[in-house]
């Protein structure tokens, strides 16, 4: 199947799905409209911790690692891991503060949608806000 077919697919999917429920037909579009799929080998970061993400990522297919730093002595280690269907990014920017460092633990394809888009849609609807507002981040709360 032709990646465009896959990514069409999986938008009629995730639509009628919370949070993007929430949306209107109109917001999805504008949300998914310069969405692009990216592909992350194992060990390459998808989110750094000191950057401020310019997109959000939702998980295709693989499976990713979220880090942090042990306070003692800076040695990194693994929080949790997250696989398909998961949002990344989303805590940072509703923070507006990075806090979230993500790698890929295996091949890994995302599709990303715009980080501006994303928060004009949380400023406008407050049932999409308020999906991602009531989540707990592992690593904001680390």
């Amino acid at each position: 199947m032709e990646r465009t077919e896959q990514l069409k697919r999986l938008f009629l999917q995730i639509s009628g799905k919370e949070p993007y429920s929430y949306l209107s037909d109109q917001d999805f579009s504008s949300l998914t409209a310069d969405s692009k799929v990216l592909r992350f080998e194992p060990g390459q970061i998808i989110l750094r911790p000191d950057e401020l993400p310019s997109s959000v990522f939702l998980i295709f297919e693989g499976s990713v690692r979220l880090l942090a730093k042990r306070p003692d002595n800076q040695e990194a280690f693994t929080l949790d891991k997250r696989g398909s269907g998961q949002l990344l990014g989303w805590a940072s920017l509703l923070r507006g503060s990075p806090c979230e460092w993500v790698m890929a633990s295996e091949s890994t394809t995302v599709i990303s949608f715009s980080a501006s888009e994303f928060i004009r849609l949380c400023t406008t609807n407050d049932l999409f806000y308020d999906a991602f507002r009531s989540l707990s981040s592992p690593q904001e709360n680390f």
